[in-house]
């Protein structure tokens, strides 16, 4: 079969593309998360309004996972199934070490904290290989822009939740949604270029006219 690799340019320029809309895509999501994580608990459940902080625990892993990109999609593919066993299992073995050592303490908070470790070492360690192995990198110059406008988005939706904070639940959602809706116009107007923009459609084209 035809040695991926052997298309290098093309493979490192997906890697930058797919990082750039995943990075861009999760910090304005991710804001919405943190801001209101009391409030999506609390529709759970009030009893579970004071766990707010293990999705704050669970989030932040993620947020490593979206930083490499799909690095572990790549090693996946470049390497079989050799490498990503390993790095699934390093990562299990960092959970389960933290777990017993944090959980008797911390509890809940303590398993949120272990398995969000655990996520982000397997997401380095495919980051690492996919870089040093194959010589594939997730970031060029063109993160600037999009991750900026993104951080904006994530300011944006933060301040008209605050402004809405006195009152209500209902308000604070509102606007946090209104703020996501900003967020993603700043992305497709302004934070993409026409190609990044495109793999949204017709409608990010109709959105830049």
């Amino acid at each position: 079969s035809k040695n991926p690799l052997s298309e290098r340019d093309a493979l490192q320029d997906m890697f930058t593309f797919t990082t750039r809309l995943m990075v861009s895509i999760f910090i304005p999501a991710t804001a919405v998360m943190l801001i209101l994580s009391r409030d999506i608990l609390m529709v759970v459940g009030s009893e579970f309004a004071a766990a707010s902080g293990l999705l704050v625990a669970l989030a932040l892993g993620r947020a490593v996972e979206a930083a490499v990109g799909p690095s572990a999609s790549l090693v996946e593919m470049l390497a079989r199934y050799r490498l990503p066993l390993i790095n699934n299992a390093t990562g299990f073995a960092v959970t389960a070490l933290l777990m017993l050592l944090l959980v008797p303490g911390l509890g809940a908070m303590g398993a949120a904290i272990s398995s969000a470790i655990g996520l982000s070492v397997t997401a380095l360690m495919a980051l690492g290989e996919a870089w040093m192995l194959y010589g594939l990198k997730p970031y060029d110059r063109r993160i600037f822009r999009p991750l900026g406008t993104a951080l904006l988005g994530g300011g944006v939706i933060i301040a008209l939740v605050k402004i809405a904070e006195p009152y209500g639940m209902a308000p604070r959602i509102a606007a946090a949604a209104i703020g996501l809706l900003i967020a993603f116009y700043f992305l497709l107007r302004f934070g993409y270029s026409n190609r990044d923009a495109a793999a949204f459609g017709k409608f990010a084209r109709w959105l830049r006219n």
